[in-house]
């Protein structure tokens, strides 16, 4: 039976999971208690046993307390490893904001480095702006000659497409999306059931078949 409880071995509420094969981890959204549990696995990927090692968004394995700081979450729903630069993004819907944590190591509470969304890490409100956010969900990081950060940003029914570039530092804390998908413009939020409109999309995939690169959105 699966345990329902805040501690280094249960979970309330499991969301998105993302691996880390170099540094041998994985990171599960624990989104009832404010959380992301990682855990450490073997060099196949199995973890080597059911407890988490680390946790981000709490100060122990106990806490469940929400916060707008640059160690506390609200509800975080997804996340997403970007091995390029061994960053987790998490989307933190409560405080509309995804969140950048280096995970080239990885320490019980530590603070994010970086955020979108928001023009600083104590901050958390609704915007619908190129460098603002409304509950975002789904995200997704896709490695190309230029990497991209797709973010769902659900209550603004749109995509929003961050340009990470090449270089190792990738996105600066506030910046703004490059592009937008399911509005004409960064401050339109309306929806509908049109080839361009969305309405409060939940996920988003990125892919290619070696030819074409696509985007899927739920």
């Amino acid at each position: 039976d699966g345990i329902v409880t805040n501690s280094n071995f249960g979970m309330v509420n499991p969301g998105g999971i993302a691996f880390d094969p170099a540094g041998q981890k994985i990171f599960i959204v624990d989104s009832s208690t404010h959380r992301i549990l990682v855990f450490n696995t073997d060099a196949l990927g199995v973890p080597i046993d059911h407890y988490a090692d680390a946790v981000l968004g709490q100060q122990d394995f106990y806490g469940y307390s929400t916060g707008t700081t640059a160690s506390t979450l609200n509800a975080p729903e997804d996340l997403e490893f970007d091995s390029v630069r061994n960053y987790l993004y998490v989307s933190d819907s409560g405080n509309n904001r995804v969140l950048v944590f280096d995970v080239a190591t990885v320490t019980t509470g530590e603070s994010a480095v970086k955020v979108l969304g928001q023009p600083d890490l104590v901050t958390g409100d609704f915007n619908v702006t190129a460098d603002g956010m409304g509950n975002p969900n789904g995200i997704d990081f896709f490695n190309s000659t230029t990497d991209f950060l797709f973010v769902a940003d659900t209550d603004s029914s749109r995509v929003l497409i961050f340009d990470l570039g090449t270089d190792a530092s990738g996105v600066t804390t506030g910046e703004s999306a490059s592009r937008v998908l399911g509005q004409p413009d960064f401050v339109t939020s309306s929806f509908d059931t049109t080839a361009s409109k969305l309405y409060g999309p939940a996920d988003v995939v990125a892919n290619s078949d070696g030819s074409n690169n696509y985007l899927y959105v739920a």
